[in-house]
C-alpha cells in the first residue's frame, strides 16, 4: 500500500496583489479495509505567498483538520512553509486541512488556504477471507463464507404457456450468488435475480443484465439492441436495418437527430435536411416575422424583394413585429433589392449620400456606367472618337478610348492632351510645336535625332522641320547653324555662319578648329604644321603654338626660353647666350660725331663703339668679375650684391638682408604669408631652414606643436629676449606630421618674467589639445617685458561640434546701492564700453527714484544709443547688502529705447537690496 498524490499547483488570487500557492493542493491516501494504517508518506506539501514577483514572509497562525487528526508544520516566519499530516482517525473517507496564515511584510494580510485528502480503503482481498478453504461453508461470529448461496423462496404459480393454464409448483423468487459459466465457457461467479422463475437481472465477468438492459465494460444496451449508452460518453439509438442511427449524442460533441437529417457539429455549426416553418420567434438572435428575418441592423424582406444592412438599429412595429424598409438608407447602409426589370440593384449610402449603385442604375463614387462606358460629369457618356468631351469636368472611359474636355486617348493609339497642344497620331506626334517621329524630335529650327548614323542635335535659322535626317548637316553647312553629331566612331560639335563659313569644330578624334585656327591635344595652329630642318614652319603664314613654344615662318620662341629669329641668324640659348651669324650687324644711325657715322657696331667679331668717358663711372670699376663702387654698392657676376654700404645685401640665392631697416610708406601688391611649421623649425641666416633639437617657438611666427604626452604636459620654449619685442606669434596644439595631440603643452617664463592673459600674470603658459593661442612680445629698447596673450580659441577639435560660444556686446555695466540712511537706491558705479561713441563724450546712465511705479527705479539711457527697445537686453542680479536680511528680487519693466524700470517691491518703497546689471546690445542678432 502507498500514497497517491496529485502533483499540481493551485494559484489562489487574493486582494492587494497577493498570490497564495499550496503545492500539492490535494492527495489520495490508501488505508486497510477498515480505515486503519493510512499511508501518510506523501500527505504533505508547501505554502508560499508572492506579491507580484516578490516572495512575501508569513507565518501560520493555526492549522485545523476537518476530520480530526494532527498536522506538523514549520512554526516560524518564512517565505515558504512546509507541512505534513501525521495522523488521521479510522472512520473517515475524506477531509481538509485548513491553514490560517498572516503576512509579516507590515501589511498583516490574512487569509486561509486548504489542503484536501481522500481515503481509499483496500477491498480486493479482505484479510478475513484469506484463510477460507474455498469449497466449504464457514460461519464466523460476524460473517458467512460459502461457495454458493440462494436467498429467496419457492411458490406455486399459474403456468399460462399451456391451455388451459395450470398451477406450477416450485417457482423461484430470490437472488442467487455462486458459480457461473461465462460466454467463453470459463468458470466464474455471478449474481442472478429471479421473480417467479423469470430472470430479472444478472451480473458476472461478462457483464450483466438488469431491467431489460445489458451492460459490460463498454456500456449499456437495451434488450432490443437499439439504445446504447457507452462508457466513453456517447449515447445513440441504432437503426438495426440501416447504417444511420435514429439519433445520437456523441462524446466528441457532435449529435444527430431525425434519422441523420438534423446534425450538430463539434464546432457549433448545424445542418438541417428537413423543412422549418415559422412566422414568429427568434433563432440565434434573429427575429422572425411573416415576410421578414431581421437582427439589429440587417433585414431580409421577401415581400419587398430586399436585403438590407443599415448603419443604425432597425425600428420594429410594436404589434406586427415587422420593420418598414427603405431602398435608400440615407443614414448609411447597403441594400440589395428587386422591384421590377426597370428598378433593381445593389446600392450603398454613407451619411453624406450615395456612394455606389449597381443594377438598373449604375454608379460608384461619383462614376456612372452602363454597357457602353464608365463616365462622370454628365448625364450620358461622350463616345465620339477623335474628339474632346463637350463639358468641363466630364470624363468617359469606353472601349473606344478615354476622353475629357482637354484630352483624350483613343483605342487606336491616337491621343491629344492640353487641348490639342500635345498630339500622338498613328505614325507621328506633336508636343507644343515639336513634331515627333520614329527616332526624331523636330521643330522649325531645331531637330533631335537618334538613329545609327545621324545621332545629334541640330539648330539652324533655316527651316529644318521637313529636312531629312541624312541632310541636316549639309543644310547647316550651307545655311548656317550649330549641331552636335555622333556615330559609332566619333563625335563632333560644329558651328557655321549663314555664308557657310566654319565658326568652330570640336571633335573626339582628329583635330579641332575655330575659324582658320586648328587645335588638337598638342597644339594650336594655322596653316601647315610641317616644320623645316631648322624647326621653323615650312610656309609663310603658318603659326604653331604648343607646349614646346611658339613657332612661325623663319622664327621660333621655344618653351625652355631659347629661340631664334631671322631664319636662325640670331639665336639664343636657355641661359640667355645670344649667337649672331656672320651676316648679322647692329647699326645705330643718324647720330652725329659718331665713328664712321655709326656710334656702335656689334657683329660676330665683337663690339665696336666710340669713347666711354671715365666721368660716367665715378670712383668705380668695371671688371670681368663685377661692377662695383667701392664699399658702397656692388653687382657681382654670381647674382649677389649689396647697397648702402652693405646695410642692404642679397645672396646668389636671393636671400635679402636689411640691417636696422625702416620701411616707410610701403605698399605690398599681393600677400605676405608665414606658413605653419613644427616646433623644431628655424630660419637659417641664408634664408634656408634649420632643424633644432629644442622644441619651441624659434623664429617663425606660426607654429604647430602636438602635445603627445597622453595627458602629461609636453614642454616647449618661448624666448624672452628683446629680439622678440613686437614679435606676433600663433601657437597651436594640434595633430602634425602623424603625431596626435593627446595632452597639453606648456612653456615656463624665466624668473621675474610673465605671460599676461585676461589681466593676470602667469609664470606658465598652458595650451590644451586642439587649442590655439595668439600672443605678442612686449619690450622697451633692449628690455623685454613679457608676452601678452591676445586670443585663445578652439581649433579643429575632433568631438566639439557646437562651437565655443561668442562674445556679448556689453554696452553698459552698473551697480545700484541701497543707502540705509536715506532709504533710497543710487547708481554708484557704471562703465560705458566707449565713452566717445559718435563723437559725444560722457554718455552716461541716469537713475531716477522714486518714480511713479511701486518700489521701482528708472534707468535712463543717453539719446541715440539704441534706436528701439528690441536692440538691447538687460541682465541683472540682486544681493544682500548687510543692512537687513531681506531676500531680494528684481524685474525689468517698461523697456523703451531710452529707459527701463527695475522693480523690486510690491509697494512704493525700495527693498533694501543691491543690484548689479549690464546692458547687452542685440542689434547684430536675428
Amino acid at each position: 500500500m502507498g500514497t497517491i498524490a496529485k502533483g499540481e499547483i493551485t494559484l489562489s488570487p487574493v486582494n492587494d496583489a497577493y498570490t497564495v500557492s499550496i503545492t500539492p493542493a490535494s492527495c489520495t491516501i490508501k488505508a486497510d479495509f477498515d480505515g486503519s494504517n493510512p499511508q501518510l508518506d506523501n500527505a504533505k506539501g508547501t505554502i508560499t505567498i508572492k506579491r507580484g514577483t516578490r516572495d512575501v514572509p508569513f507565518h501560520v497562525v493555526a492549522p485545523h483538520i476537518s476530520t480530526g487528526g494532527s498536522v506538523a508544520f514549520a512554526n516560524q516566519t518564512s517565505s515558504i512553509v512546509a507541512f505534513e499530516v501525521t495522523s488521521l482517525p479510522n472512520n473517515v473517507l475524506n477531509g481538509t486541512v485548513g491553514f490560517d496564515i498572516k503576512t509579516d511584510d507590515g501589511f498583516d494580510y490574512q487569509t486561509t488556504v486548504q489542503f484536501a485528502f481522500t481515503i481509499v480503503r483496500e477491498s480486493t482481498m479482505l484479510d478475513w477471507i484469506k484463510d477460507w478453504e474455498g469449497s466449504k461453508t464457514k460461519v464466523g461470529g460476524t460473517y458467512i463464507m460459502t461457495p454458493k448461496i440462494f436467498v429467496g423462496k419457492k411458490e406455486d404459480i399459474v403456468d399460462s404457456s399451456v391451455t388451459p393454464p395450470i398451477w406450477k409448483e416450485g417457482a423461484l423468487t430470490g437472488i442467487y450468488i455462486g458459480p457461473d459459466i461465462l460466454s467463453s465457457q470459463e468458470t466464474s461467479a455471478g449474481i442472478y435475480g429471479y421473480l417467479k422463475d423469470n430472470e430479472i437481472f444478472h451480473i458476472n465477468a461478462d457483464g450483466g443484465f438488469i431491467g431489460g438492459w445489458t451492460f459490460n465494460e463498454a456500456g449499456l444496451q437495451s434488450s432490443n439492441g437499439v439504445v446504447n449508452i457507452l462508457a466513453e460518453g456517447s449515447i445513440f439509438a441504432k437503426n438495426l436495418n440501416s447504417t444511420t442511427e435514429y439519433w445520437g449524442i456523441y462524446a466528441d460533441g457532435h449529435a444527430t437527430f431525425a434519422n441523420g437529417n438534423v446534425k450538430f457539429m463539434p464546432d457549433g455549426s448545424a445542418e438541417f435536411a428537413g423543412y422549418i416553418e415559422s412566422t414568429s420567434g427568434n433563432i440565434g438572435g434573429w427575429r422572425i416575422a411573416p415576410t421578414q428575418l431581421n437582427n439589429g441592423r440587417i433585414i431580409l424582406d421577401s415581400s419587398e424583394g430586399l436585403i438590407g444592412v443599415y448603419a443604425g438599429l432597425l425600428k420594429m412595429h410594436p404589434t406586427t413585429n415587422t420593420i418598414t424598409v427603405s431602398k435608400t438608407p440615407i443614414g448609411g447602409g447597403v441594400v440589395m433589392y428587386y422591384t421590377s426589370s426597370a428598378d433593381f440593384g445593389l446600392v450603398g449610402y454613407s451619411t453624406t449620400g450615395r456612394i455606389f449603385q449597381l443594377g438598373s442604375t449604375n454608379f460608384i463614387a461619383g462614376w456612372n456606367f452602363n454597357h457602353q462606358a464608365i463616365w462622370t460629369g454628365s448625364e450620358s457618356p461622350y463616345l465620339a472618337q477623335g474628339s474632346f468631351a463637350t463639358n468641363y469636368g466630364e470624363l468617359t472611359l469606353a472601349p473606344n478610348g478615354i476622353r475629357s474636355a482637354k484630352w483624350y486617348m483613343d483605342a487606336d493609339g491616337t491621343a491629344q492632351f492640353v487641348g490639342g497642344k500635345v498630339q500622338f497620331n498613328e505614325n507621328d506626334a506633336e508636343m507644343f510645336g515639336w513634331k515627333m517621329y520614329s527616332g526624331r524630335f523636330s521643330a522649325p529650327h531645331a531637330a533631335l535625332v537618334s538613329d545609327s548614323y545621324n545621332n545629334g542635335f541640330y539648330v539652324s535659322s533655316a527651316d529644318l522641320s521637313e529636312i531629312a535626317s541624312t541632310s541636316l548637316r549639309n543644310t547647316i553647312h550651307n545655311f548656317g547653324g550649330i549641331y552636335i553629331w555622333s556615330d559609332a566612331a566619333s563625335s563632333m560639335l560644329c558651328a557655321y555662319d549663314k555664308s557657310g563659313n566654319l565658326g568652330f569644330a570640336l571633335r573626339t578624334t582628329g583635330y579641332h578648329s575655330i575659324g582658320n585656327w586648328y587645335f588638337d591635344h598638342e597644339s594650336i595652329y594655322t596653316g601647315s604644321t610641317n616644320l623645316s630642318p631648322e624647326g621653323f614652319t615650312m610656309t609663310p603664314g603658318s603659326l604653331i603654338l604648343s607646349t614646346d613654344g611658339l613657332i612661325g615662318y623663319l622664327w621660333k620662341l621655344n618653351g625652355d626660353g631659347s629661340g631664334a629669329i631671322a631664319g636662325g641668324n640670331i639665336s639664343w640659348d636657355a641661359e640667355g647666350n645670344v649667337t649672331f651669324a656672320n651676316s648679322v650687324s647692329l647699326n645705330w644711325v643718324n647720330i652725329s660725331s659718331a665713328l664712321g657715322n655709326k656710334l656702335t657696331k656689334i657683329d660676330a667679331n665683337g663690339i665696336y663703339t666710340g669713347t666711354i668717358s671715365a666721368d660716367n663711372i665715378t670712383a668705380g670699376t668695371i671688371t670681368t668679375a663685377a661692377i662695383k663702387n667701392g664699399d658702397y654698392w656692388a653687382l657681382n657676376t654670381d647674382g649677389s650684391g649689396y647697397l648702402a654700404s652693405s646695410k642692404i645685401s642679397w645672396t646668389d640665392k636671393g636671400v635679402l638682408s636689411i640691417a636696422n631697416c625702416k620701411l616707410k610708406d610701403v605698399v605690398i601688391s599681393g600677400s605676405i604669408a608665414t606658413p605653419f611649421t613644427d616646433g623644431h623649425f628655424s630660419f637659417g641666416s641664408d634664408g634656408g631652414s634649420l632643424s633644432v633639437s629644442t622644441l619651441g617657438l624659434q623664429n617663425n611666427n606660426c607654429v604647430i606643436i602636438p602635445g603627445d604626452g597622453a595627458g602629461w604636459y609636453t614642454a616647449f620654449q618661448i624666448p624672452f629676449t628683446s629680439a622678440y619685442n613686437g614679435f606676433r606669434a600663433i601657437i597651436i596644439n594640434h595633430d602634425w606630421n602623424g603625431t596626435k595631440a593627446t595632452g597639453p603643452i606648456s612653456a615656463t617664463a624665466p624668473s621675474g618674467k610673465y605671460f599676461h592673459e585676461d589681466g593676470e600674470s602667469m609664470s606658465e603658459l598652458i595650451i590644451n589639445p586642439y587649442e590655439a593661442v595668439e600672443l605678442i612680445g612686449v619690450g622697451e629698447g633692449d628690455s623685454f617685458k613679457g608676452w601678452l596673450v591676445l586670443n585663445r580659441r578652439i581649433y579643429g577639435h575632433p568631438t566639439l561640434s557646437i562651437g565655443e560660444g561668442f562674445a556679448l556686446k556689453a554696452m553698459y555695466m552698473g551697480v545700484i546701492k541701497y543707502n540705509a540712511d536715506t532709504k533710497a537706491p543710487s547708481l554708484k558705479l557704471q562703465r560705458r564700453w566707449d565713452e566717445k561713441m559718435y563723437g559725444r563724450e560722457n554718455k552716461r546712465l541716469i537713475l531716477s527714484y522714486p518714480n511713479s511705479l511701486r518700489g521701482s527705479v528708472t534707468i535712463q539711457i543717453p539719446e541715440g544709443v539704441f534706436s528701439s527697445a528690441d536692440k538691447y537686453e538687460v541682465f541683472l542680479t540682486t544681493c544682500k547688502n548687510g543692512v537687513d536680511s531681506v531676500n531680494g528680487y528684481a524685474c525689468v519693466e517698461n523697456k523703451t529705447a531710452k529707459s527701463f524700470d527695475i522693480w523690486t517691491s510690491d509697494d512704493i518703497t525700495w527693498n533694501s537690496i543691491d543690484i548689479t546689471f549690464y546692458i547687452v546690445g542685440t542689434w547684430n542678432m536675428s
